[in-house]
């Protein structure tokens, strides 16, 4: 599979066949279709190649009678020439060139909240085009995001005239993922073991996440030459995380439903849970507290991303209700969620309602 476009305004992604025989044709257009929707797109172009197998066909019939989602697109009469660069994603925040035949990427992003959500959205789009599976794409997104938000958030920020690069090679079974910025000084390698109880007491709002990357990848290097920072990522980890989804422009939703007679609130949770939306949360969790609801379920059915912002946020969430004498629930974990929490060991550290376990 080769990207040929990505559309943040229309929410389109189109991607160009390659010649894949039928069983990796299968588990290729599959998995791209997943992508799409994960990734939080409404609808997905596939250019047959030329030179596509004919064992494609059968797939590609299969899905357009099955998935009105997708759209089969005939090849343009003049061929492109693949080994050019060229831009597949213009916008405001961000721009996506596509170099030599889709084996390396360059993502160049403004220093802001919405091209660090844009960018490591793309960056988590092209991992899954590599044909990495689905805890390569949710971790490249992860990494990028991570990275780019204390780029964003450290020194006096570089703004609307502030940029980063991101580069994305594909070699052999690895992805090399290198951030460029012309920032202030920051070296994000932590030489050090995450320790829950001094977190929980630092008052800390950063740093967590650099130490969930740390876990997830396998080498980290950072260099600063002439002014720019230069960090990479040379493989990420087999762990298994999903992939996520990422819609910056739809927000994080919260319905609180109605609280039962013995004071627990059902909190249903939708969208991305990073910084934006930890703040909506902890917005909400400080309502209840005031309202003397110390017993909440969180419902992270429809959360399959969660930053460490994210995670930063339960925490302190759990450890006041616990000083009140509540406690905080967690329902439904997708599996991406449910992976960053196994990261930090902190799976047991919740109280996670599953089917085994049974409901309150």
């Amino acid at each position: 599979m080769i990207l040929e476009k990505i559309n943040f305004m229309s929410s389109t992604m189109t991607v160009r066949c390659g010649e894949e025989p039928y069983l990796n044709a299968l588990g290729m257009v599959t998995g791209v279709i997943l992508l799409s929707v994960e990734s939080g797109f409404d609808s997905l172009n596939m250019i047959k190649s030329e030179k596509c197998d004919d064992s494609v066909r059968p797939v590609l019939d299969l899905i357009m009678s099955n998935n009105p989602f997708v759209s089969i697109v005939e090849p343009d009469e003049n061929k492109p020439d693949l080994s050019d660069n060229r831009r597949i994603c213009e916008h405001p925040s961000i721009s996506v060139i596509r170099e030599g035949y889709g084996r390396r990427y360059r993502i160049r992003a403004r220093a802001t909240f919405e091209g660090t959500a844009l960018a490591s959205r793309a960056a988590g789009i092209i991992t899954g085009i590599f044909g990495f599976p689905g805890f390569m794409s949710f971790g490249t997104r992860f990494a990028s995001y991570e990275l780019l938000m204390n780029i964003f958030e450290h020194g006096s920020g570089p703004g609307e005239n502030g940029w980063v690069d991101i580069i994305l090679e594909k070699r052999e079974g690895s992805i090399f993922m290198t951030i460029i910025d012309d920032g202030p000084m920051f070296d994000p390698i932590i030489d050090s073991n995450f320790d829950l109880t001094k977190y929980l007491g630092s008052g800390a709002n950063r740093g967590l996440g650099l130490i969930m990357l740390k876990n997830m990848n396998q080498k980290m290097t950072y260099t600063r030459v002439d002014g720019l920072n230069t960090t990479v990522i040379e493989s990420m980890a087999a762990i298994d995380i999903s992939e996520g989804k990422e819609n910056g422009m739809a927000g994080f939703r919260i319905d609180e439903r109605s609280p039962g007679t013995d004071g627990m609130s059902e909190i249903m949770l939708e969208g991305e849970l990073d910084a934006k939306g930890a703040l909506r949360l902890e917005e909400l969790m400080n309502d209840l507290i005031g309202r003397k609801i110390h017993r909440v379920v969180l419902n992270f059915r429809d959360v399959s991303f969660i930053s460490s912002a994210g995670v930063g946020m339960l925490l302190g969430l759990v450890s006041s209700l616990r000083r009140e004498g509540g406690e905080v629930y967690i329902a439904e974990l997708t599996s991406g969620v449910e992976s960053i929490f196994k990261l930090l060991n902190l799976d047991d550290y919740f109280k996670v309602i599953t089917e085994q376990s049974g409901k309150l």
